[in-house]
């Protein structure tokens, strides 16, 4: 029995369906592989890109004068900077002023010592 042209075009179908199932599971597969495989690699490349590295300069040393008193010393200075608009909470204002405050408020529980700016400055700034 002959095939006929019903047929062939019943045929072309069920390959265009195959091909575009084969072109599905590619895809899934290759999302797979970016997301479950490699993900955890691509965690780690945002984890090491969103710090910030800041080179320190050596320390120079005591500076005596011939009496053995101290001219010049080293002492730590810090200086920190926060991006507020980083920070930025949605509206009210005073919810990003709060966030700000806060963590104002640890840095200065870590280092020990008394903020210098206040919540008028943040606000200000």
């Amino acid at each position: 029995m002959a095939e006929t042209s019903n047929d062939k075009e019943i045929f072309r179908i069920w390959m265009l369906y195959g091909l575009m199932l084969c072109m599905m599971f590619g895809l899934l597969g290759f999302l797979w592989n970016l997301q479950v495989v490699r993900g955890s690699q691509f965690t780690s490349d945002i984890t090491r890109q969103s710090v910030r590295r800041v080179r320190l300069p050596e320390l120079r040393g005591k500076i005596y004068d011939r009496n053995d008193i101290v001219l010049a010393d080293n002492r730590p200075s810090h200086c920190i900077g926060i991006y507020i608009e980083e920070l930025r909470e949605p509206p009210p204002r005073s919810r990003t002023l709060d966030r700000v405050e806060g963590i104002i408020q640890e840095i200065s529980v870590i280092l020990e010592m008394k903020p210098v700016v206040d919540r008028r400055d943040i606000e200000r700034h």
